[in-house]
């Protein structure tokens, strides 16, 4: 307004040095909200942060407006009252300086939104795949390469610390974000217009000679990164953390499907040893409601793979493998988790198709079962519980062919002790188990269908026997 009404002609310098002092106050403080910004995320997480921080468009521009203004007041020197030009570079000043007062709020807290990985990570996620994309579809480059396994690195080590930390939404996010890295990379295989999978492998620190001749040959070596890193992160995942090992089991079951409907077996098989490891680890550190959950992702995985005959026959020997190495332990709670949950998976392969769960039983539930039921300990009572539990489930689903088997080879030859199972399964009345955990739902407890059929045979045999 003062400028408006004020004459022109009596303007000096000196006038326009309250806005000059105001705009070199706000650049000051823009200045060292950044210094601040920079210093501590790269101290935090990892120093590569402040070149994302300074590639932001949103900062480039608030920046050059406040130079910009700052340089208008500079250039005031230049025109004199007098000049033709006085009153554009007034109007510009003040307009530039309105423009800095109006915004330099939001911008600081921008700026403050960088201290946050929910906010910054996404960003470094969209860098990615656009680099990713470019590689494959556009232009190989190898700086683009360099950045994007660079950025990779960046992400795992910002995981490790918030695992350190127990920061475990930063933890969702990086694993989220690993899978979604190797979802595009499933999506693009094939669709490649360059040949940069042969450039310039790179690989995690560790892996032997003849594996990376293995995986540079097969053009595997970055879904093979990928899994490595999720891997390395969920190792270092304590007793405190164990909803961040379901969360990424959860996640690789997407990307196993994925890469099974597309046809790559090569990386079905990378995430059945990824599962294998996990559930390995999860049996070292001897961590219960681990192996549970684990167990259960890794039932759904083989429930997945069921028409890939040959992955479902390596899935189910390694799921059977780590049952065994329970026995072995001596861990019983341990054993009956997979045994209950092969009952489970011959149940659900016999709803899809009643031969399918039969040829499941035969090739490798029946051997597991027949290691146990006949022990006289706590293994032999929990697999006769997993034998029984399954044999009625599967009469009352009228599995007729799947249910006369399992009759034959186990029932039919010990019936006090199928009595002693049936009276023990109704005596769990409640649904669920006796604790919180993550399956929730007791492994002894009968569906009321089959609740019911055995409690019918059970009094049919009381009667029979007064």
């Amino acid at each position: 307004m003062a400028v408006y009404y004020a004459d022109m002609k009596t303007f000096d310098l000196a006038t326009l040095g309250e806005g000059s002092r105001v705009v070199s106050a706000f650049w000051g403080a823009v200045l060292t909200a950044i210094v601040l910004i920079i210093s501590l995320t790269s101290n935090t997480y990892t120093p590569r942060l402040s070149s994302i921080f300074v590639h932001q468009p949103v900062i480039l521009v608030g920046l050059a407006t406040l130079l910009l203004c700052n340089f208008s007041y500079v250039l005031g020197s230049l025109f004199p009252p007098e000049h033709a030009n006085y009153m554009i570079r007034v109007f510009v000043s003040f307009g530039l300086t309105f423009l800095v007062i109006g915004g330099i709020i939001p911008y600081l807290y921008y700026l403050s939104n960088f201290i946050r990985p929910r906010f910054f990570l996404p960003l470094l996620e969209k860098e990615i795949l656009s680099s990713l994309r470019k590689m494959a579809l556009v232009k190989y480059k190898s700086e683009d390469q360099g950045e994007v396994f660079e950025n990779i690195n960046v992400l795992t080590n910002i995981a490790s610390t918030a695992v350190k930390r127990d920061d475990k939404a930063v933890i969702v996010i990086v694993f989220d974000m690993l899978v979604g890295i190797l979802l595009e990379l499933i999506y693009l295989r094939g669709k490649e217009k360059t040949n940069w999978k042969i450039q310039n492998p790179e690989f995690s620190s560790g892996v032997s000679e003849e594996a990376r001749y293995f995986l540079e040959k097969n053009k595997t070596w970055p879904e093979y990164f990928i899994l490595s890193k999720c891997l390395r992160l969920a190792q270092n995942l304590d007793k405190n953390q164990n909803e961040m090992a379901s969360f990424l089991m959860e996640k690789l079951l997407k990307s196993m499907d994925e890469s099974l409907g597309n046809g790559f077996d090569d990386l079905v098989e990378f995430h059945i040893m990824t599962f294998n490891t996990i559930l390995r680890d999860s049996m070292d550190r001897e961590n219960l409601i681990r192996f549970q959950s684990i167990c259960y992702y890794y039932r759904l995985g083989i429930e997945i793979l069921q028409e890939n005959k040959a992955l479902m026959t390596f899935a189910s020997r390694s799921f059977v493998h780590y049952g065994n190495m329970c026995s072995k332990k001596k861990a019983r709670i341990w054993r009956e988790t997979i045994l209950f949950d092969l009952g489970r998976i011959i149940l659900f392969l016999a709803y899809l198709e009643e031969n399918v769960g039969l040829e499941f039983y035969k090739n490798f539930v029946s051997k597991v079962w027949n290691k146990d039921f006949q022990r006289e300990d706590g293994f032999g009572r929990t697999a006769w519980r997993a034998i029984v539990k399954t044999y009625w489930e599967a009469r009352a689903k009228n599995f007729k062919v799947l249910s006369d088997e399992i009759y034959n080879e186990f029932i039919a030859k010990d019936i006090p002790k199928h009595l002693e199972g049936i009276r023990y399964l109704l005596s769990y009345t409640r649904e669920l188990h006796w604790e919180i955990n993550d399956r929730l739902v007791s492994f002894n407890h009968l569906s009321n269908s089959a609740e019911k059929m055995a409690s019918e045979f059970k009094n049919n045999q009381k009667e029979k026997a007064a």
